[in-house]
Order: C-alpha cells, then sequence, then structure tokens
C-alpha cells in the first residue's frame, strides 16, 4: 500500500514517509528487473482528492 507522501512531504512524520517512499522505489526496482519476464508490478495508492489536493496546497504554502 502506497500514499500520497511518497511524494509530498509530511512534517512530524517522516517515518511514515520513508515508509511509502521506499515502497515507490521498491516497486519501480522490481518492475525493472522482472519485466523481461514480462510480469508486471504495482502499488495501490488509495487517494482522496480532497485530501491531495489539501496536502499540496499546504506544501505550496510552506505548511507541510
Amino acid at each position: 500500500m502506497s500514499s500520497v507522501h511518497q511524494e509530498i512531504p509530511w512534517g512530524g512524520h517522516a517515518n511514515y514517509a520513508a515508509s511509502k517512499g521506499g515502497i515507490k522505489l521498491l516497486m519501480e526496482s522490481m518492475a525493472q528487473e522482472l519485466a523481461p519476464q514480462r510480469i508486471r508490478v504495482n502499488a495501490i495508492r488509495a487517494r482522496r482528492d480532497k485530501d491531495a489536493d489539501q496536502h499540496r496546497g499546504l506544501a505550496d504554502q510552506g505548511g507541510l
């Protein structure tokens, strides 16, 4: 399970953001490794647009 916080910083929750960033890079690395065997690798990222837009707005304002 991935998160918008793999890309959008979340002050005070570095451990969570780091783990989600790790999931993203794990999936990308596995996808490269398994592509020659035609195996697709994905992660699920649940996202509510309202939440993502709110975090993006706070990040733009320096709040996150």
